[in-house]
């Protein structure tokens, strides 16, 4: 069976970072969503309906040319905002399973006051989207339920006081049951 590592989070909780280091370690493709979001906004401003639609469609595409491919293992990464993520969430593992892969979820679980602090960190000044303490600040006012996932099959990880290779390898092993 293809697997597929779904990494979700709020900003600055290491998604990218952990999406790398397991890579190093298993050799799996890294999908990162938020090059859709740059995309998209290179055409439509942020979060309008044509945005939105633009930035899905991106995704859906790249997800189907993934069943079309000889990849046996992907990574993506997700900014999780709430429960209104779940349906998207649900359909591209519905999606991939019937293409024959079996999708983890993964939540990266930090802190506000590490989230606060990770999001100037200097590996993050290439981001178009959050790299300022006001801008995130702003999202985790406005997504209220970021910390609130509930879907099948999850794996979480505190990602407070451990490093990335260490996450990496906790995430691998949960996955590899």
């Amino acid at each position: 069976m293809k697997e597929h590592l779904f990494i979700l989070g709020p900003p600055s909780s290491g998604k990218l970072s952990v999406s790398l280091s397991i890579s190093r370690m298993n050799g799996f493709k890294i999908f990162d969503n938020s090059k859709t979001v740059d995309i998209a906004a290179l055409l439509y401003d942020f979060n309008t309906p044509d945005y939105r639609r633009y930035r899905d469609s991106l995704r859906f595409q790249f997800y189907t040319e993934l069943l079309m491919s000889n990849i046996d293992g992907l990574i993506s990464t997700f900014c999780y905002s709430g429960p209104d993520n779940n349906n998207y969430l649900n359909s591209i593992d519905y999606f991939l399973r019937k293409g024959g892969y079996i999708t983890y979820f993964i939540y990266l679980i930090a802190s506000e006051n590490l989230l606060l602090n990770r999001v100037v960190d200097d590996s993050r000044t290439f981001k178009k989207t959050f790299h300022e303490i006001q801008s995130l600040k702003g999202w985790l006012k406005n997504n209220p339920f970021w910390n609130q996932i509930n879907i099948r099959n999850l794996i979480s990880v505190n990602t407070d006081s451990i490093g990335v290779d260490e996450i990496a390898t906790t995430i691998l092993s949960q996955v590899k049951r």
